[in-house]
């Protein structure tokens, strides 16, 4: 997996108290989808 400053942001998130919710926006073609769900497989 490529190192994606996201991946971090998501970690972050996931660990704050006061939770909202996550919005990913960017470019297309970037690699969103890809890092989301990676983020969901190894941590949920």
């Amino acid at each position: 997996m490529l190192y994606r400053k996201a991946y971090d942001y998501m970690l972050n998130w996931k660990s704050s108290k006061d939770k909202k919710a996550l919005l990913i926006t960017g470019a297309r073609q970037t690699g969103k989808t890809y890092i989301v769900r990676k983020f969901g497989k190894k941590n949920y």
